[in-house]
């Protein structure tokens, strides 16, 4: 994530998408976003409401997608920092798609490496390959790997003053830096890549191809509204 985010201003909020087909047929999605949070500076609650977020996936995606997304690892992966994830996803067109992961997350009150000496939060997804307890479905479903990161960490807040934005009074935009110099506002970075795995047995219509892109993109936007509505009810 440190590499990816390296040449951007993060805190203006950032988000690139790419969408490709391998040689073999699988379909896949690259992604990678910033966003920035103004106003809220509490690392830990921002990292408490994407746990939360994740560990309710299927409800929110279900009832932004209009399509049924069920857990099928029975639901028991809440305040867990390590957590095994499995969801089965019908889509309009009446096919199933199948994901299983585990995903990371880990919470730091200071942080030298990553979180500038200050909070420092991170969650990360990786697909299972091979689940001999609960192995992939290839005659039945269509198969897609995630590999998720998030970050979440605090940086200086902007100030926009009439001396940065090219002219006025020197010592008024001195004192709004002087003001705004100890606050700090939430930045979350989220780097995903998706693959939707090419079947023989079971044939993909183009809607299902639209579906992943919207799918990636709807996601998104979930994540800001989770954070907001969570975070503004507490």
């Amino acid at each position: 994530m440190h590499e990816r985010t390296r040449f951007i201003d993060v805190t203006q909020g950032y988000e690139s998408m790419d969408k490709f087909t391998l040689s073999n047929g699988d379909f896949c999605i690259s992604c990678l976003e910033t966003m920035p949070f103004p106003g809220l500076s509490n690392v830990r609650q921002v990292f408490g409401a994407l746990r939360f977020f994740f560990s309710n996936m299927d409800i929110s995606l279900t009832e932004s997608s209009g399509e049924l997304v069920t857990r099928e690892d029975g639901g028991n992966t809440v305040d867990r920092d390590v957590a095994h994830q499995r969801f089965l996803r019908a889509t309009s067109c009446g096919l199933q798609v199948e994901s299983n992961e585990v995903m990371y997350s880990a919470y730091f009150s200071q942080d030298h490496e990553h979180g500038f000496g200050r909070e420092y939060a991170v969650i990360a997804m990786d697909f299972v390959n091979e689940d001999e307890l609960h192995p992939y479905n290839p005659d039945e479903r269509l198969r897609q790997d995630l590999t998720v990161a998030l970050t979440v960490k605090t940086y200086p807040r902007r100030v926009i003053t009439v001396e940065s934005a090219g002219g006025g009074d020197e010592a008024a935009a001195a004192a709004a830096a002087a003001a705004a110099a100890d606050q700090f506002d939430v930045v979350v970075c989220r780097s995903l890549f998706a693959k939707l795995h090419h079947s023989k047995n079971v044939p993909i219509p183009p809607q299902v191809y639209s579906n992943a892109v919207r799918e990636a993109d709807m996601c998104s936007k979930e994540i800001l509204r989770a954070v907001y509505d969570i975070v503004n009810r507490e």
